[in-house]
């Protein structure tokens, strides 16, 4: 079994986890890949996927909140198309 901390409709939640992933017809891991023996990555993609109770929720969204949910801290999203964005990221 594993926990993984979140933060959560703000609040920090612990997500429990059992150690099995979803594998492809050709048994390699279906979404996040490990990298040698890590699995940290796919035991994350894994807790974000039970918070939004499948794997098919999490294909798309927005990297914020990712950081929102791993930090816990305030995030803002800004649109880089508009005129002056930089500019009002700085002041």
């Amino acid at each position: 079994m594993f926990g993984v901390k979140l933060f959560v409709d703000g609040v920090w939640t612990t997500i429990p986890l059992d150690a099995c992933f979803p594998v492809n017809n050709f048994g390699g891991f279906c979404g996040a890949q490990p990298h040698h023996n890590e699995v940290w990555v796919m035991l994350l993609e894994k807790a974000w996927a039970k918070i939004y109770k499948s794997y098919d929720n999490i294909i798309a969204g927005y990297n914020h909140e990712g950081l929102v949910a791993i930090s816990g801290a305030p995030t803002v999203q800004v649109s880089s198309k508009k005129e002056g964005f930089l500019k009002n990221i700085i002041a």
